[in-house]
């Protein structure tokens, strides 16, 4: 005989369970609440209450949100698709408590979104997707169609890469940190050798924020798939001089800092100068040494979005010797020492996306930070890359970094897109137009 003890709390549920079960087969059907019953509750399951659905999406992009919430006075949703509106949309409610919105058609994209349910911000219980960027805890979905770009962001029946987290010694920060590396499929076994991109996060991110948002090890293999890119490890380290990690596994000093924009009378300047070195001194040599890289510049590219933009294009430009390939989407070149002047116009309040402040870039500063930067870069690098949407904060300084490479003659490709601003939707789009770029 073999005797198990429960745990005293484990066996009152199991009574409990097994008595209303009893009651429910004694009595017929269970007795269904006039109210929605909220999913994965104790009082669902005996309700046998079926889960909302939501987000429900219809083949021509109509998108319908559900949420439960009885004695909820007020529910709001906040997406990408009204983020210029800091209260979202309102949900209408139902005589059983069920909350909705009808939104669409929707264009095919990748979508992020929050509830807010009587002024306290949460994920959509039904919605089984959700994303991680920081203290922004979103849930998300994904309208399709055909040939749309959104189509690269889904997991499609094709051969996947593996995203591993490798922790590397950094003399430049002084501390451990985390890195996730995407390899291309057959990577594991095999012997073939690869070319390797740098990928860096912006501000409000870390290292999983291309994983995570940016649907990074989606994009490439399904654009492996489709014979569009050449294969290539992709490497995102933690780009923040003040932290190694993403925040469930190192929580940094203060969570002030995981917000969108750096807390007032905070300095960046030490993750702009001290991870360009950490990243060329200390993870470049740990990748080629662990993995089966190609160790030269040809075979190099380093690319990032907003502070990973210009965190990309100081290590790019200062080290052509090692980087062949550089790339920079939406990049804050203004937080490089003393490179920020004052805005002479402000940006516009309605923009669609997040407000970032307007700059002027210090020319002065881009010689100061990038001393070699002169007519002979055209016969290093192989590419020189920069993207920012027309309704970006940073599309000004842009504009001025675009100019004086003009002024100067140096090759490079500007891209200046109307209708976004300092989005995902963008970046995104930026990474797959590069990526197809790259190693040829």
């Amino acid at each position: 005989m073999i005797l198990r003890l429960w745990p005293s709390n484990s066996l009152f549920l199991f009574a409990a369970l097994l008595s209303a079960t009893c009651l429910a087969q004694s009595s017929g059907s269970p007795q269904q609440t006039s109210n929605c019953v909220p999913s994965g509750t104790l009082a669902a399951w005996l309700n046998h209450a079926a889960p909302l659905e939501s987000p429900e999406i219809s083949a021509d992009g109509q998108v319908k949100l559900r949420f439960c919430a009885p004695e909820a006075t007020s529910v709001r949703v906040i997406g990408d698709w009204n983020a210029m509106s800091p209260t979202g949309e309102a949900l209408t409610k139902d005589a059983q408590g069920i909350w909705s919105l009808s939104i669409g058609p929707m264009k095919p994209e990748f979508y992020e979104y929050h509830f807010i349910v009587d002024g306290v911000k949460t994920i959509d219980p039904n919605n089984v997707h959700s994303n991680n960027d920081a203290l922004r805890i979103s849930s998300y979905f994904i309208v399709t169609g055909p040939g749309a770009d959104s189509a690269l962001y889904e997991n499609k029946d094709v051969p996947h890469g593996e995203v591993t987290a490798v922790w590397y010694s950094s003399r430049s920060v002084a501390t451990p940190r985390r890195a996730l590396v995407y390899t291309p499929p057959n990577y594991r076994g095999g012997a073939e050798h690869y070319p390797v991109l740098y990928l860096l996060h912006g501000w409000g991110g870390d290292e999983s924020e291309w994983i995570e948002s940016g649907r990074a090890a989606q994009i490439m293999d399904n654009l492996l798939a489709a014979h569009k890119v050449v294969p290539m490890i992709v490497v995102m380290p933690n780009g923040h001089h003040d932290r190694q990690a993403i925040p469930d596994i190192a929580p940094p000093a203060s969570t002030s800092l995981l917000a969108p924009l750096p807390p007032a009378g905070y300095d960046p300047t030490r993750s702009v100068t001290d991870i360009p070195k950490s990243v060329v001194d200390d993870l470049v040599p740990y990748i080629d040494e662990n993995f089966r890289t190609i160790p030269k510049s040809a075979s190099r590219a380093v690319a990032g979005l907003s502070m990973g933009g210009a965190q990309a294009i100081l290590i790019g430009l200062n080290h052509p010797d090692k980087f062949a390939w550089v790339a920079s989407f939406s990049g804050a070149i203004v937080i490089w020492p003393g490179a920020r002047l004052p805005a002479k116009t402000p940006l516009p309040s309605d923009v669609p996306g997040p407000q970032i402040p307007q700059f002027n870039l210090n020319p002065e500063a881009i010689t100061k930070n990038v001393p070699g930067l002169s007519e002979a870069m055209n016969g290093k690098l192989r590419l020189l890359y920069l993207s920012c949407g027309l309704d970006d904060g940073l599309i000004v300084a842009n504009k001025q970094f675009a100019d004086w490479l003009t002024e100067h003659n140096i090759h490079f490709t500007h891209k200046e897109v109307p209708g976004y601003a300092h989005v995902w939707s963008f970046w995104r789009k930026s990474l797959v137009e590069v990526s197809a770029l790259l190693f040829r």
